[in-house]
């Protein structure tokens, strides 16, 4: 990112939506259908896959209503991150055994591992706030909630400057 803060875009029109599954695999699925940033991927059964396939590797609940699924794959240039937003849970097999409200989604091609990995630890800063969590499932608009990740992700990277010349979250 070379520290360019504007170019920082992680929440964009088209990156959140609500989900209406209630099984893991199935709003996996849901979202990478819903979620508008997908549409311009040429193999988008291909992103489904490598998800699906890492999911039953090991479940990405981390605990607190809270999922990042993940996936690597060439059909890609660039990292895209989205978040399904469920009212009323997804059974995920959570580490803490509790249904899953936030099931955040994140595919980057093979060589852009760092990408993910500075992705991966501001989503668990980010929405580790209960208060947070509570303020977002509060808002019924996926626009609004765009909008307040977006503008909480510029407040972390802000506040943690060593990380902004490393993470790149512009989900095309």
């Amino acid at each position: 990112m070379g520290g360019n803060m504007e170019r920082m875009n992680c929440f964009k029109k088209g990156t959140v939506e609500n989900l209406t599954s209630g099984t893991k695999y199935n709003a996996i699925r849901e979202l990478i259908k819903k979620t508008s940033v997908f549409s311009h991927v040429k193999d988008i059964q291909k992103i489904v896959k490598v998800v699906i396939e890492r999911e039953k590797i090991q479940s990405t609940g981390i605990g607190h209503g809270i999922a990042i699924a993940h996936g690597r794959t060439n059909v890609i240039n660039q990292m895209m991150m989205v978040l399904g937003i469920s009212r009323c849970g997804i059974e995920y097999d959570s580490c803490d055994n509790n249904p899953v409200h936030f099931l955040f989604l994140i595919v980057n091609p093979p060589d852009k591992t760092n990408d993910y990995l500075h992705a991966l630890s501001s989503i668990a800063k980010i929405v580790g706030n209960r208060s947070f969590r509570d303020e977002v499932l509060a808002l019924s608009s996926p626009r609004k909630i765009e909008k307040i990740l977006n503008q909480a992700f510029r407040l972390y990277l802000s506040n943690n400057p060593k990380n902004n010349d490393r993470l790149t979250l512009q989900p095309v």
